[in-house]
This record gives structure tokens, C-alpha cells and sequence, in this order.
């Protein structure tokens, strides 16, 4: 009898009586002031628990009685091992420990992981205590686990000597694929004589520190991801640890055993699910066994499944037209010395603002019938919806045929090489294309609708560029912008209506500039500044609202056999005498100033009526005759490139 119940007794109240007035009373109570949140229990009413209070002796904790219901500090008994089934939840109601001084197996899977958590509704860090491995002798396990909200930060008593979510103590566990997360100390803190395995885990936002070793461990800590920890993420561990020193397969930084730091997008609170961009993804360690899509294994407990036709992170080999279309979900990339091959009739669809960008090689060829299509997964996306589509300097061999490229921010060529024949670059956010100290080859394009320019030259492009039989219309800024000793050749292209210049020579770019038609510029039609020195022959630039032709900062271009013609338009027609096609230049050898009568300015047509005073008036040398032996025609359609 408790002594409460000796005081009733003592007092003549009958033991039943009591019964029958305090257990109403307490009801009325509990009725009046509640529970509070914090003795509520994550499962809620109707919940049953298994409830563990006592030391425990060789068993399995089943799923079945699962969960179970920590009441009081437990030991694993020395010389006794416990099992723990995948999918079992250990909650723990108040500041009680896990001591294992015997064995403990742990070991759940991707599918039902293993959880030590806070009985509270609102669990938060230390609620609970933690988990100790104290046996030298054997080789406990935790593998794919979550330990969340214990190791309550006490700098007094005998908890400070176990300062962690998990505190290895002269043992030598194994801690892999787990989850520690926001534990009130270290995740992992372990002492002198410890040697731990300890791999493929994600270990964030705790209190204190990520891993923490005392002088005389050797730990093992490889593939792992400790992140946002309130200290450090990183310390005493063995040398190199945490010192980003390469790129991983995921081209993230890491250490020398492949550790990183980074934030591991997991879908939310307690929900430990990654996103599709998240670091961990096939970042664990490739000697192990894979996930079940037959990837490299992740970091943390549950692995992010790849679909056939989804394309994040490395991408190699062939994206055929069974899988079709592809969804790009994260940035992408193909690793230095590997290869895409993209088949005729492909679509790829970028889910967000993300990036493709190219370190091995690209072949996107499709066909006249069966194109190639890079865009976006909505109906109605803006520009820039994605990135960049880049081709890094350590890229070689890279080709698009027959593609439609839109709604991106760019095509980017970075000091490399790239072919791109038939290909549409439309409605992109920055530039259609962009190349910087890169010289890549351009044909039977159309460039269509950019923010900044629809084709920029930056730095060093040699005359082995080439722009050629292309229309470039309808960019915000510039149609063609070359900056710092840019020589392309740029010949029988239709370079119409946009927002600034047709074509910008800046900054000592002598390009060659043969066979265009430039029309209806915003400004200028060629914008030559900087000691910039063109060659511009045989172009028909006429409908500039500012100057045909303008030189400006010793800039001398070379020009002949152009049509220049009704360029001024700012000046309204009752000035048109004032109009000026020239600006701080002068007409050249055969340069004509007439209405080149095209077919049909309004529909684009910009072939030639016959009449026209353009036919037969290009440069008579035999080197640019047409393509039918006759003297050189003006514009586009003229010279031997102009049967397109």
C-alpha cells in the first residue's frame, strides 16, 4: 500500500470510495486545464505504446509493438545483444538514456528506417538524452536511423562526459545511412580509444557541433554530410577531414574522404526525404551497394529515386526516344571526358531555374522531321524559366543539328568549340547565344526574341567563327554584339528589327562583314567604336532609326558594294532630306543609296524584286560571285552563300 493510500486508510475513508471520488476528480481536472502540448504524444489519442523502463537482456524490438515508450534510462546488459527491426519508432518521454554496454543491432532500411525521437508533440533539441556505445569488445550498428531532439546541452553532472546525440565511449561502432538532427550538443561525440565507422550519414543543424573527436580516436568518417551546425561541423577530426580539397561526383566540394558540407534539401521539418537537387543524392560511398533505381548510394536514410526519363546532376550516354520527354528536375551536367548523345525527336523540359552545362561532350542532333527541343514544362513560361545551356572550356567536340532551344536565359560557349547548324534559340531571357573567347560555327539558324542581344562575341573570337546564313531579329538589344578583338565572319545572314544595333564592333573587333541584309534597327545598323576596323561589303542596311553606318573612337571599317539606304527614321519625314546613312564615315568603292525593293519588307521577305538596283552590284571580284556564276548580289541572298 502507498503511502497515500495508508493516509486514506488512516482517515476511515474506504479504499473503493477513494477510488470513486479521486479518479472523477482527476478527470474534471484534466478537463478544465487540458495537457499541455508538450505531454502530448506525436501518435495522438488511441495510440499504444510498448513502454521500455527496465534494462533489456537478448531481445528483438519488433515492428509490430512498435512504437515503444521510453519511461526510464535503459541498458543493453553487457554480454546481451538487442535487435531492432526496420521500422521501429523509440520515443522517449523524458531525459532518459539508451546505454548500450552489450550489442545493439540497428538496422533498418531505406523503406523504414529506424527513429529515436522526443515523445512530444513539438519536440525540440534535448528533450530526450542519448544514445551510448561504451563496449570496446564488439561492433554494435546503426544503419539507416534517425536520431532527432535528444542530447539536451548540460554542462553539469555526469551527462557532460556523453555529450552527444550519439556519445562513443572507448567503442567502435558502425553509424551509417542515419539522420542526426537537432540534437541539443555534437551529433556524434566520441572519446579516447574510439575507432567508429562512421559513413554515408547526414548530419545537420544540431546544437552544438556536427562530429567532435577527442584526442586518441581514429575514427573512420567518409561520405558523409554535416551541415549547419550551430559550432562547427567539423572538429578534431583526423587530418583532412572537412578540408575541401577536390569535387565529387556531383562536382560538389568535398574532403579527401569525399565528406561534404552542404545543405541536404530535405522535403521538411522531420521529413527527411530529399529533394531532387540535394547534395546527398548518389554522393554516398560507390563501393557499396546501390540503391534499389541502381544508382550510387545516398547519403541519409532515404534514397531519392532516379525515373528513366528524369535528368539531374551527372548525365551521360544516350537520351533516347523510348524515355521521352525528359524532365530536368535539378542542374545537370556531363562530367569531363564523358559523352550525351541525344537522339532525333527528344524533348527536354526544364522543371525550374535550372542549368544544363556541358564538361565532356554534347551530340543533340535531330533531324528536319524529328527535332531535338530543349524548353520548359508550362504552357505559357517566361523568359528565363532556366538557365544556362553551357559548354564549359573543358568541353570538346559539341554539336546541336536541328534543335529548338527557348526560354532560357542562354546558350553559353566558353573557350571551347561548338557547331550549331539548323538550330532556333528563341524567346531567351539574356542572349541567344553567348560566347566568351570561344569561336564556334554557326549556320542556317534563327536567333529570335532575347533580352540583351540575340548573339554575343566576348573576347578573342578568331576568324575561324562563323556566323552564316542565319536570321537574328527581334532582340531587345543588340542582333550581333562583339566586344574585345572579335574577328567572325558573319555572311548571308537577315539581321532585322532589333532594339539596338544590327551588328556592334567594339573594342578593336574586325569582323567581316559580307553579304547581310540589316533592317530596321533600333539605332544602327553597323555600330563600329573603339579601333574598330570591319571589312562591311556587300550588305543592304537600310530602315536604321538612327545611322546606317556609324564610326565612332578611331574606328575606320572598310566599306564597299553596301546599300545604304533610309537609315534615320527618328527624323520624321519632313526631314528626310536631313536623314544621315553615314555617321563619321564616308561611302565606299560601289556603295549605292537606293530603295533595294524587296519583295515584302512587312512579311519578311527579303529576296529581291527583279529591278532591284542591289542585283549585279556587289563586289564584281569572282571570289563573291553568286552561286550561279553572275556578279555578286547585295544582301543576303547574294554571293556564293546565298542560295539558302
Amino acid at each position: 500500500m502507498s503511502p497515500a493510500d495508508a493516509g486514506l486508510a488512516k482517515q476511515g475513508v474506504p479504499m473503493k470510495s477513494a477510488i470513486c471520488i479521486i479518479l472523477p476528480l482527476a478527470l474534471l481536472l484534466a478537463l478544465f486545464f487540458g495537457c499541455s502540448e508538450d505531454e502530448a504524444t506525436p501518435g495522438g489519442p488511441g495510440v499504444v505504446y510498448t513502454e521500455l523502463s527496465e534494462d533489456l537482456a537478448t531481445r528483438t524490438l519488433t515492428v509490430s509493438e512498435s512504437p515503444y515508450l521510453v519511461t526510464d534510462t535503459i541498458r543493453v546488459l553487457q554480454g546481451e545483444t538487442v535487435t531492432i527491426e526496420p521500422g521501429v519508432e523509440i520515443q522517449f518521454s523524458g531525459l532518459y538514456w539508451l546505454k548500450v554496454e552489450g550489442e545493439l543491432q540497428a538496422v533498418g532500411n531505406t523503406s523504414n528506417p529506424i527513429v529515436f525521437t522526443s515523445n512530444k508533440s513539438n519536440p525540440t533539441f534535448g528533450d530526450w538524452r542519448n544514445i551510448i556505445f561504451s563496449n570496446p569488445n564488439v561492433q554494435s550498428e546503426m544503419s539507416y536511423c534517425v536520431v532527432e531532439y535528444g542530447a539536451l546541452y548540460d554542462t553539469n553532472g555526469v551527462f557532460y562526459n556523453y555529450r552527444g546525440g550519439i556519445s562513443i565511449i572507448n567503442s567502435s561502432p558502425i553509424i551509417d545511412h542515419c539522420v542526426i538532427y537537432k540534437v541539443g550538443y555534437n551529433g556524434i561525440y566520441m572519446t579516447e580509444g574510439s575507432n567508429p565507422i562512421i559513413r554515408n550519414n547526414v548530419i545537420i543543424e544540431n546544437d552544438d557541433n556536427g562530429i567532435f573527436c577527442q584526442p586518441g580516436c581514429n575514427p573512420t568518417i567518409e561520405y558523409n554530410n554535416s551541415w549547419n551546425n550551430h559550432s562547427r561541423d567539423w572538429v578534431e577530426v583526423p587530418e583532412g577531414v572537412g578540408e575541401d580539397i577536390q569535387l565529387n561526383i556531383n562536382r560538389d566540394s568535398c574532403d579527401v574522404n569525399y565528406n561534404i558540407s552542404l545543405n541536404p534539401l530535405f522535403s521538411g521539418e522531420g521529413d527527411y526525404h530529399m529533394h531532387s537537387c540535394s547534395p546527398c543524392i548518389d554522393a554516398g560511398d560507390p563501393s557499396a551497394t546501390g540503391d534499389a533505381d541502381g544508382t550510387i548510394s545516398d547519403m541519409g536514410v532515404f534514397y531519392y529515386h532516379i525515373d528513366p526519363n528524369n535528368i539531374r546532376k551527372s548525365t551521360e550516354g544516350t537520351l533516347g526516344i523510348n524515355n521521352s520527354p525528359y524532365r530536368v528536375t535539378c542542374d545537370a551536367f556531363v562530367l569531363p571526358g564523358a559523352n550525351l548523345t541525344v537522339e532525333p525527336g527528344v524533348e527536354i523540359r526544364f522543371e525550374g531555374l535550372y542549368g544544363f552545362t556541358v564538361y565532356g561532350s554534347l551530340d543533340a542532333n535531330g533531324t528536319a522531321a524529328s527535332p531535338i527541343v530543349i524548353t520548359t514544362d508550362q504552357e505559357d513560361p517566361p523568359r528565363g524559366y532556366w538557365k544556362y545551356l553551357t559548354f564549359d572550356k573543358l568541353s570538346s567536340d559539341n554539336n546541336l543539328e536541328y534543335c529548338v532551344i527557348d526560354h532560357g536565359k542562354a546558350v553559353v560557349v566558353d573557350s571551347t568549340d561548338l557547331t550549331m547548324d539548323h538550330v532556333m534559340v528563341l524567346n531567351m531571357e539574356e542572349y541567344g547565344l553567348h560566347a566568351i573567347n570561344a569561336s564556334p560555327v554557326v549556320s542556317n539558324c534563327e536567333f529570335i526574341g532575347a533580352g540583351l542581344g540575340c548573339i554575343t562575341f566576348d573576347s578573342l573570337a578568331t576568324a575561324d567563327a562563323e556566323i552564316k546564313n542565319t536570321i537574328v531579329a527581334g532582340a531587345e538589344g543588340r542582333g550581333i554584339s562583339l566586344n574585345y578583338y572579335c574577328s567572325p565572319t558573319i555572311t548571308n545572314c537577315l539581321i532585322i528589327n532589333n532594339g539596338t544595333s544590327g551588328i556592334h564592333c567594339g573594342s578593336q573587333s574586325n569582323a567581316s562583314i559580307i553579304n547581310n541584309t540589316i533592317y530596321g534597327n533600333g539605332y544602327y545598323g553597323v555600330f563600329c567604336q573603339w579601333n574598330s576596323n570591319p571589312i562591311v561589303m556587300n550588305n543592304i542596311i537600310v530602315n536604321s532609326d538612327l545611322y546606317g553606318i556609324n564610326c565612332q573612337f578611331s574606328s575606320f571599317p572598310a566599306i564597299s558594294y553596301n546599300d545604304v539606304w533610309n537609315n534615320h527614321l527618328a527624323l520624321p519625314d519632313s526631314l528626310s532630306g536631313q536623314r544621315i546613312d553615314y555617321n563619321d564615315c564616308e561611302p565606299g568603292t560601289g556603295d549605292i543609296s537606293e530603295n533595294p525593293l524587296f519583295v515584302s519588307a512587312a512579311d519578311e521577305d527579303f529576296a529581291l524584286q527583279n529591278g532591284s538596283p542591289c542585283i549585279d552590284a556587289g563586289n564584281p571580284e569572282g571570289e563573291y560571285n553568286d552561286p550561279d556564276g553572275s556578279r555578286n548580289d547585295m544582301g543576303a541572298y547574294g554571293g556564293a552563300g546565298g542560295n539558302w
